[in-house]
């Protein structure tokens, strides 16, 4: 049902931009803008539509009156994107004015899911009781209310809280009180996250081949939910197991294969992730001949996502999709073809002139090019076209 919404909603996307741009556009219409926007959050977040998306709710929050209720719904969903995509100081900005306005209203709502989030951020910046508390504080105000996927994700951020202390057996359990609650709910897409905090936790314990099996079984579900974030979370923890297991080439191939997919989407893994996926290719390329070692990261580097995640399950090589469609964070052919123009410095009535489209179309095309590279300017977007462009 799950993998069913996601596909309605990517072939509903243009749509959905285009009404976010009426939205954007007429400030009488702000607030219907604020309601599409947080309604998408997780597609955002499961399809890598990271940047996107704190684009758009960054301009919802500069026209929506400061007195309008959606705005607090804003903020919190504006923190849970910049959190995903590794930019603390953003999120936790965002989540404390979201957190601060909903107890001076009696938001509940906006409250608990402030405090999940938040409680993160705190504890990653160092004051642990603190995150704890408002964890803690998230869980109980979503039992309270009936929230299940409420009470999902704080009972997933109090694991994911335990897993980057590395107290293993504290961040099992917690995820283990998640996958009970999504499996007697029906709720697939949270269990297979739910199975990759706990085949981390295997490993935090040294059982790591009970971590790769886990990491195999929510590798599948995410692949069949067509889930950017969730996949790449899981093709790095397979490369740490295949260290733990003195699998060298399979590290490095699986690493590499994973440092391009959060590229892609684009995001940066938290620190306390990013130090296991470091250490694990510190393994690899002591264990390994330089010439083997790059060879092996070159392999992964250049997989797309089908193809990393066969590799991963030790499955028979995919065929690559069409090269005129793309997956999060690459860009079609036509996206590619304006990315080219613009790194020869040529306005859009330019650009649309050279490919016979119109001024908006190419304005569209700009605007997608950005969201996908998590570009700000143009000159950005030369840059990446030239470190990408064909060598002659």
């Amino acid at each position: 049902m799950r993998a069913e919404w996601i596909a309605a909603l990517d072939a509903d996307h243009e749509n959905l931009r285009a009404a976010l741009r009426f939205c954007l556009a007429d400030p009488a219409e702000a607030a219907a803008g604020a309601q599409i926007a947080c309604d998408l959050w997780r597609y955002w977040e499961t399809r890598g539509h990271l940047t996107e998306g704190r684009r758009v709710l960054a301009a919802l929050l500069d026209r929506l009156d400061p007195a309008c209720p959606a705005r607090l719904c804003v903020l919190w969903t504006a923190g849970f994107l910049a959190q995903f995509q590794g930019d603390i100081p953003a999120a936790r900005r965002l989540l404390e004015a979201c957190l601060s306005a909903a107890r001076q209203v009696g938001d509940l709502s906006a409250e608990a899911w402030a405090s999940s989030f938040l409680g993160w951020d705190v504890y990653y910046d160092g004051d642990a009781d603190q995150g704890h508390a408002l964890a803690r504080t998230a869980l109980r105000l979503h039992r309270e209310a009936g929230h299940h996927m409420g009470e999902v994700m704080a009972l997933m951020q109090i694991g994911y809280i335990y897993m980057c202390a590395e107290e293993a057996e504290e961040a099992a359990c917690w995820y283990t009180r998640c996958a009970d609650l999504c499996q007697d709910s029906g709720n697939v897409w949270y269990h297979a996250y739910s199975q990759w905090g706990l085949a981390v936790a295997a490993l935090l314990r040294g059982d790591h081949e009970g971590a790769r099996l886990l990491g195999y079984e929510a590798l599948r579900t995410l692949r069949c939910m067509d889930d950017a974030m969730g996949v790449v979370l899981c093709l790095d923890a397979l490369a740490w197991a295949a260290a733990a297991g003195h699998e060298a080439i399979r590290t490095a191939t699986l690493a590499a294969a994973a440092e391009a997919a959060w590229a892609a989407i684009p995001a940066t893994p938290t620190a306390p992730l990013r130090a296991h996926h470091d250490a694990a290719l510190e393994v690899a390329r002591a264990a390994l001949p330089g010439a083997e070692y790059r060879a092996a990261f070159a392999k992964g580097s250049a997989m797309d996502q089908a193809e990393a995640i066969a590799f991963a399950l030790g499955e028979p090589a995919r065929p690559r999709a069409d090269a005129g469609r793309a997956g999060p964070g690459q860009l079609t052919r036509r996206e590619r073809d304006v990315a080219a123009l613009v790194a020869r410095g040529q306005s859009n009535g330019q650009i649309a002139a050279s490919l016979v489209i119109s001024v908006r179309t190419v304005e569209t095309h700009v605007q997608h090019i950005m969201d996908k590279l998590g570009c700000g300017t143009r000159a950005q977007i030369a840059a990446w076209s030239a470190a990408h462009s064909p060598v002659a």
